[in-house]
């Protein structure tokens, strides 16, 4: 009963989502449209952003149980982020609308995050590098920046384009990048370079 109710909730505030921003949608709105009252609303959720993060956590749940997320196919894994954007081009452009956007980007950012961790993990074992913990965050954090900025200038054009042509250029990019940049922060390939 439960997950049917949180379903409910996210249905509504999803629908509400392709007509306003989400700083502008109640409680109200959300209990009125699904024919819940307030009570049942606060018992599930604090308030709406809290209602948003938990749609985004199952998006989220879903790309992670995706092939492309389990192979590691990082340009299959982008062009679907991008391709789910695009399908729900409204409530993408109402919640980037929002004063709460930030928080949104930083809450998505935190969720994706171990994906694209998991996936350097991978390449490293793969590779047989040894490269430092915190090394490997800060690569992860780089592609995480330039991936956000491609979205950020996409979603700040109105999503013009159904897919943004800096994804093409993001992809080159990508294209053996992460292994030569995991690479240069081989413990042993420095050790090596400082004996020669």
């Amino acid at each position: 009963m439960t997950n049917n109710t949180k379903n409910e909730l996210g249905r509504a505030l999803y629908t509400l989502l392709g007509k306003k921003n989400l700083d502008r949608i109640t409680v109200a709105d959300i209990t009125g449209l699904c024919g819940l009252n307030r009570q049942t609303f606060y018992y599930h959720f604090h308030d709406v952003y809290e209602l948003a993060e938990w749609l985004i956590d199952r998006e989220v749940a879903e790309l992670a149980s995706s092939e492309s997320a389990k192979t590691g196919d990082w340009h299959e894994l982008l062009m679907h982020i991008f391709l789910r954007l695009t399908e729900s081009k409204s409530v993408a452009l109402h919640l980037y609308r929002s004063r709460g956007w930030h928080h949104i980007v930083d809450y998505v950012y935190r969720r994706v995050s171990p994906l694209l961790e998991e996936r350097a993990r991978n390449l490293v074992a793969e590779l047989q590098l040894d490269v430092p913990e915190e090394d490997l965050l800060f690569v992860v954090r780089i592609y995480q920046y330039a991936l956000s900025g491609v979205l950020d200038v996409w979603l700040s054009s109105g999503m013009k384009d159904s897919v943004p042509g800096d994804l093409d250029r993001l992809f080159r990019l990508l294209d053996g990048s992460i292994e030569h940049t995991l690479s240069n922060f081989d413990r042993r390939a420095a050790t090596t370079a400082e004996g020669k």
